[in-house]
């Protein structure tokens, strides 16, 4: 082998040009033949290395890859490519050895800067994989068949599988109840027109609620996958607990309706009926004997008359709803009081110095009406007060209105379970507001209701 590379000129002039550093062993191991790129790579001097053996010379490769390597392509006779690291070198180094029965020809590669951006990527891979895993959202790549080539542990929680045994499936042969849903379409549809998509979508085997953001390539999908099961089950919640209050709203509204009736059937029965019964009964008397008409019959039949009147319009006064457009709010409340209660027994007053008119709307001001009433009602039925007064405050946030009486009050109520009470916090929550009382027995009766200002069209009129 020696001879046949000193004597062909025009192959060494060959291998010298090429950019592989090459060596020719004999079957003793000693170096026939080196080529410039390879004295380069082994840090030698022209020349020093022919006719020295090889294990000699690089001591430090005995027993190790290169050696196991060029020791097994001379015994099976069979090309060898082997890659490691030579500390001598301080270099990576891939070699593919060449076996004859004269020796071995190595061509010889610096690979170092190849497997140090391997390194790279592979820290740089495994950096990305350990953040995609610690992220709180699933995560998974499909190539184009839409089989599995990425999965987080995180989807591996949300559909109770290993992650690793996704790999390389179909994700619809794998979730077949997921074929022609909103999340299929929507990876469809991103993966064909190349534009991201984000979608909800619930899935019914797993009860999973799930938001996806889903990031096209040309090379299939990156999708984030979010859980949003809680915040589902919450809306729902929150949806049925609205539902709950209309429908209280709508049995407190009823409640108060048939209150109402029951009240003005008791008013027109046991007052204003019985003082036109009773005029009646005196008119026939007067009919059927003219001669003894007495002053005084005819007087109460007037007296009676002008109470069924007065009765009459009290009665319309509570049913009418107040003319908001004619009279302020406070004048209305003023009204109500002298209505409801005789000066001569209850002394009452209001106190408006802090409201300003324009804070509320109309359906609010005749939402606080009613509330007034509702109250004022309560307190000649329950209060045997000798004192009310009402007072009204807004700011820019907050309407107050405070019903107070110094009555014979009551023990605290746990909830609003009175009629009259419920039908009072119906109206102020349906405005979003809140309602207090404040009351013990033989120290009065407090009403506070705040509601927030500014105009609002309620659902329903109330």
């Amino acid at each position: 082998m020696r001879e046949s590379f000193k004597s062909n000129a025009k192959f060494r002039s060959l291998v010298e040009e090429i950019s592989d550093g090459i060596i020719a062993i004999d079957p003793d191991w000693q170096i026939v033949y080196v080529n410039q790129t390879a004295e380069k790579i082994f840090n030698r001097k022209a020349g020093s290395l022919i006719e020295k053996n090889i294990w000699e010379e690089f001591p430090e490769s005995v027993q190790g890859r290169f050696y196991q390597a060029y020791q097994e392509a001379s015994l099976l006779q069979k090309k060898i490519i082997v890659e490691d690291f030579s500390k001598t070198l301080d270099r990576w180094i891939r070699a593919t050895v060449y076996p004859s029965p004269k020796g071995l020809v190595v061509y010889f590669n610096d690979i170092t800067n190849e497997r140090k951006a391997a390194i790279r990527a592979d820290k740089s891979e495994a950096h990305y994989k350990e953040f995609i895993d610690r992220v709180t959202d699933g995560f998974i790549a499909l190539d184009k068949e839409f089989r599995y080539v990425y999965v987080n542990n995180k989807i591996g929680e949300l559909v109770h599988r290993d992650p690793k045994s996704l790999i390389g499936k179909n994700v619809w042969e794998e979730f077949p109840d997921a074929v022609n849903s909103l999340t299929y379409k929507a990876f469809q549809t991103a993966f064909k027109e190349q534009r991201f998509i984000s979608n909800i979508d619930y899935y019914q085997p797993l009860q999973l609620w799930q938001e996806n953001y889903i990031y096209p390539s040309p090379e299939g999908l990156s999708v984030f996958i979010k859980d949003i099961s809680d915040r589902k089950k919450l809306e729902v919640e929150l949806r049925k607990k609205e539902r709950d209050q209309q429908f209280e709203i709508m049995i407190a509204t009823l409640e108060a309706q048939e209150k109402e009736r029951t009240f003005i059937g008791q008013e027109l029965h046991d007052n204003v009926n019985q003082l036109l019964v009773a005029s009646k009964l005196m008119l026939a008397l007067i009919r059927d004997n003219p001669q003894g008409i007495s002053g005084t019959m005819l007087s109460k039949c007037i007296e009676n008359l002008d109470k069924a009147i007065e009765e009459n319009r009290k009665i319309s006064h509570e049913l009418v709803t107040p003319d908001l457009k004619e009279q302020t709010l406070v004048e209305q409340l003023q009204a109500l009081l002298q209505t409801m209660f005789t000066s001569d027994i209850i002394e009452t007053s209001i106190d408006a110095s802090a409201f300003n008119e324009q804070s509320l709307d109309d359906p609010k001001k005749l939402a606080v009406y009613r509330i007034a009433q509702e109250q004022c009602t309560n307190i000649i039925k329950y209060a045997k007060a000798g004192k009310v007064n009402l007072q009204l405050a807004s700011n820019e946030h907050i309407f107050t209105m405070i019903v107070m009486d110094d009555g014979v009050g009551m023990k605290k109520p746990k909830t609003f379970a009175g009629i009259g009470l419920r039908n009072i916090a119906a109206r102020v929550n349906f405005f979003g507001g809140d309602v207090q009382i404040k009351t013990k027995p033989g120290n009065g009766f407090v009403l506070k209701l705040t509601l927030p200002v500014g105009n609002t069209v309620p659902a329903y009129s109330l």
